[in-house]
């Protein structure tokens, strides 16, 4: 691993919360994982999990092989052992290979059961646009829940069509327009021929982020406009008034002074 991606893993570990109980499993899971991604290191899940073998190498090439080796995999425990509270740390103590670390943490903390489930389909159920920022990260949120609710098991996976469904749902009344057009020009299931065949294919959250993120570009553009002439307006009630144009108290015309007189 280059002295980049080096300091790309170290630099970038403070992001990840350290993990201290089956509570944050699954987010530490993702963004350690994320990080090992990024810094070139998923390597030594899957393909390099193992030391190297010497075959043709000669004894010089080997070693220095086998060196690389084992100093990625002291950087990359040594990364997520610093992410690590102190309950954690206890369980892979003695541990130096990445992919048995992050196996036996696995076994340890990440939740089980039927309330663990409950819990996060209801954290996916009650997610809205309101809860979030924008239409970009409401999609990236109900993203992240629907992936925390399958890392359950494989069983409990929320199919597209569902996930679309509930972002577009997820929207909000603001957006019922939106959502008529948008149905109406687009399809969540795919379209098949009667040999069954897909001669349409189903559109996809992504698609749908996007076409809701134009129309709450549209929205705020229409709020601006409206503000502009909320402000335009009062500004000339402002002038108006200060020309000192002020309506009898006896007559209620404006313009005209009531002197205390009467006719």
């Amino acid at each position: 691993m280059s002295d980049g991606k080096d300091s790309n893993l170290s630099g970038n570990l403070s992001g990840v919360a350290k993990l201290e109980s089956s509570e944050g499993w699954i987010n530490w899971n993702e963004e350690i994982r994320d990080l090992l991604a990024l810094s070139g290191c998923d390597d030594l899940l899957e393909r390099k999990r193992d030391p190297p073998v010497q075959g043709n190498l000669s004894d010089v090439d080997f070693e220095e092989k086998l060196d690389a080796w084992h100093q990625r995999q002291a950087r990359a425990c040594g990364a997520v052992r610093y992410r690590l509270g102190f309950r954690p740390r206890q369980e892979v103590q003695g541990l130096n290979n990445l992919a048995n670390i992050l196996k036996t943490l696995e076994q340890h903390f990440k939740p089980k059961g039927s309330s663990v489930f409950h819990d996060l389909q209801q954290k996916f159920d009650r997610l809205t646009l309101g809860n979030c920022e924008n239409v970009s990260d409401f999609s990236r949120q109900l993203r992240k829940s629907r992936d925390q609710v399958l890392q359950l098991d494989e069983t409990s996976q929320i199919g597209q069509p569902q996930l679309i469904e509930k972002f577009l749902n997820g929207l909000g009344p603001k957006y019922q327009v939106f959502l008529t057009a948008f149905l109406q020009s687009h399809s969540l299931l795919p379209e098949r021929n009667l040999e069954g065949i897909v001669t349409k294919a189903a559109t996809t959250i992504e698609e749908a982020t996007r076409a809701a993120e134009q129309e709450e570009h549209s929205q705020r553009m229409q709020q601006q406009d409206q503000d502009q002439e909320t402000i335009k307006h009062a500004a000339m009630v402002a002038a108006f008034k200060e020309q000192n144009f002020t309506s009898c108290s006896y007559c209620k015309k404006l313009g005209v002074r009531y002197s205390g007189l009467e006719s």
